[in-house]
């Protein structure tokens, strides 16, 4: 799994935390769509997901967090 990690907070390292080997395996995060986008057209990953700048904030404001796969 690749991650492209736009908050960079307590909340999505948390959330991220979850996802565990054996299912899950990550091999990256950064902040560049395209970065996830060439790996998986490539073949070189299976599943990205995209955790969006204001992650955190809306969690807080008690607003739904959508996180993108």
């Amino acid at each position: 799994m690749y991650v492209l990690e736009g908050d960079k907070s307590a909340a999505s390292r948390e959330l991220l935390s979850r996802f565990t080997a054996p299912y899950y395996l990550l091999h990256g995060t950064d902040g560049k769509l395209g970065t996830g986008i060439r790996l998986l057209d490539c073949g070189d990953m299976m599943i990205t997901m995209d955790v969006p700048t204001d992650f955190e904030k809306s969690l807080l404001r008690g607003k739904p967090a959508a996180v993108h796969p």
